[in-house]
């Protein structure tokens, strides 16, 4: 085994406080915590156990944020100082019973966090660690003086839930009827907004490990000083106020902590968890947990480890791509997860989340241009969804053939595919700014006219295009459709001086159509440009497409993708995106390229 240098010492005198674990016998230490008063410092052993025995001992897991791990205090481990983060020391802390041990898994002192071999060894083992506690101890901090009424009014919302929908027979057909459905009835549950606000704002909702863990424990509870109740209870309370959004207090309307409530559930709930195939796979994994925070990059693939192989098939052996290695850098992790995730699905996909802030990010990236940065939030002001439209099929029925051929550097992507079209104009950038003001949107939609007009003959699909065929809940929609609604928001715009909202459609006709094509634009245009190619063909691509770049349909991707010439590296491109381009998403150019009988191109991309 590989050395273990170096070692956590002893504060005090300087003696190791971790031993080597056995690998082969699955073995991990769980901690066990002294009785005492609440006053006295926090003493514990380490106990050594095998997870391959038959009969474990009762242990549970904990699952608190860190906050800021350089704010420093010191347990006992076998008569041994350690230091540990402060949270951690307060967690054990108020666990600590006054007349008998606790035993329990905390991953900050269960984990020797100076020893890489440990550390790898035990977070591949997380999927096993929490399935098998007896319970989830879930620490969302001290309470205060409206910690009680939440707490009560959490319980009221699961009651209402439970009464509503014949005790969640019907629950999720009720909240989430293909779609969320966020203009259910006002709850009849009286709380105080701000503070159920200030509940869901607590740092426990937007650390990816805190999902790993309530995901992977069987039952979990949550804690916020002498206050408890069942995490599967705060959950779906969390999704009853969602489903009424429409009708929520302002301070809950679109809260973001309440949104992640609601996503977690999807892992922690059995009501919403997903087949490994309908949904349950790396890449939707990977894509859906960006909006969490990891102190490392590298556990935005490391931290969700345990989950994949929990919804994976039983007979699933984990990849030596996804076996923890914290030598490693990030980069060569992305890419490494990055190619498991196209190959699991036999799909280029993953290509959808590649989002681009500047020319300097596409040609001096620390990721290969093909590598979405999966440690980044997703941010509107600058960030374009994602034209992850299942409907969509430009490469027809083929799969993609990732290549794992050793020669290839690792940060190579190389696929088979055609060039579609080259880029011939771009207009500015649709941003969120441009959405808001009424004559930078004209504007923008004037010189969008006037690009389309020096091509004959002139597109007839524009306003179509405009919004990628789609409404904004990925609905298609019919071209008849999206030219009623441009020119209903066009009128509405010139006669009002304002941007239709719902409430206006009562006293106006163009209101309710111009909204929701205003909606579908907000979705699918912002933070991109329209662009017309050499051919005459239009479409919508990324924000950073230039004139000349390449439109290109790569075998296993769902749209065209846009490439750029590597400088220097004629055989090598970067990838600029991925578009929409109208006349193609649904196989018609690779179709005419079968019958054409013309050769495939290999894209080396890097």
């Amino acid at each position: 085994m590989a050395s273990r240098l170096p070692e956590t010492m002893c504060l005090a005198c300087s003696q190791p406080i971790y031993h080597e674990l056995e690998q082969t016998r699955k073995e991990v230490r769980i901690l066990v915590i002294e009785p005492a008063a609440s006053h006295e410092p926090v003493r514990c052993t380490f106990q050594t156990i095998s997870l391959l025995d038959d009969a474990l001992p009762q242990y549970e897991t904990v699952s608190y944020a860190w906050g800021d791990a350089t704010k420093r205090d010191v347990v006992y481990i076998g008569g041994h100082q350690l230091s540990v983060p402060l949270s951690a020391k307060n967690v054990l802390q108020r666990m600590r019973r006054s007349d008998k041990p606790r035993t329990v898994w905390i991953d900050v002192i269960c984990i020797d966090q100076q020893n890489l071999v440990d550390r790898n060894y035990l977070v591949q083992l997380m999927c096993e660690i929490y399935s098998s506690t007896s319970t989830g101890f879930i620490w969302l901090g001290d309470d205060d003086h409206n910690t009680e009424a939440t707490f009560e009014a959490i319980r009221a919302l699961y009651q209402e839930a439970q009464t509503e929908t014949q005790d969640f027979e019907t629950f999720k057909e009720t909240v989430w009827p293909g779609w969320w459905n966020v203009y259910g009835a006002p709850t009849l549950v009286v709380f105080d907004a701000k503070h159920m606000a200030r509940l869901f704002d607590n740092a426990w909702f937007s650390r990816l490990w805190c999902v790993q863990e309530a995901a992977l424990a069987p039952n979990s509870i949550c804690h916020c000083g002498s206050q408890n109740l069942p995490l599967l209870h705060l959950l779906r309370a969390a999704i009853w106020l969602y489903s009424k959004t429409k009708s929520l207090p302002g301070p809950l309307d679109g809260h973001r902590g309440l949104a992640r409530a609601v996503h977690i559930s999807s892992y922690a709930d059995a009501t919403f968890k997903v087949p490994f195939q309908a949904g349950g796979n790396l890449l939707w994994m990977m894509n859906t947990l960006r909006q969490y925070s990891a102190s490392l990059d590298k556990d935005h693939v490391y931290g969700l480890v345990g989950m994949y192989q929990r919804f994976s098939p039983e007979d699933y052996e984990l990849s030596t791509s996804l076996v923890p290695r914290y030598d490693r850098s990030a980069r060569d992790i992305y890419c490494d997860a990055t190619k498991l995730a196209m190959a699991e699905l036999n799909t280029l996909d993953a290509l959808l989340y590649v989002c681009h802030h500047s020319d300097e990010e596409v040609e001096n990236n620390w990721l290969p241009t093909w590598v979405p940065q999966w440690q980044r939030k997703q941010d509107l002001n600058v960030d374009h969804f994602p034209l992850n439209y299942n409907g969509f099929r430009a490469s027809g029925d083929t799969e993609a053939n990732i290549s794992s051929r050793s020669e290839e550097p690792l940060g190579v992507l190389t696929a088979n595919g055609f060039v579609l079209d080259h880029v011939r104009d771009t207009t500015p950038v649709f941003t969120l700014e441009t959405l808001r003001f009424v004559q930078s949107f004209l504007d923008l939609c004037e010189s969008t006219e006037a690009a389309i007009n020096q091509i004959e003959p002139r597109p007839t699909d524009l306003e179509h295009t405009l919004i990628a065929s789609l409404d904004r809940m990925r609905v298609p929609t019919c071209a008849e459709q999206s030219v009623s609604g441009y020119r209903a928001l066009k009128r509405y715009l010139l006669r009002r001086g304002q941007f239709p909202t719902p409430g206006l459609a009562e006293d106006d006709a163009d209101a309710s159509d111009g909204h929701a094509y205003l909606e579908a634009l907000n979705r699918w245009l912002r933070n991109r440009c329209f662009f017309t190619t050499t051919t005459g063909s239009i479409g919508i691509g990324p924000k950073v497409m230039r004139d000349h770049d390449l439109v290109v349909i790569l075998y296993g991707s769902s749209v065209p993708v846009v490439l750029r010439e590597k400088k220097a590296r004629a055989d090598t491109y970067l990838v600029v995106g991925s578009a929409y381009v109208n006349g193609v998403m649904y196989g018609e150019a690779m179709e005419k390229h079968r019958a054409g009988g013309t050769a495939d191109s290999t894209f080396r991309m890097a």
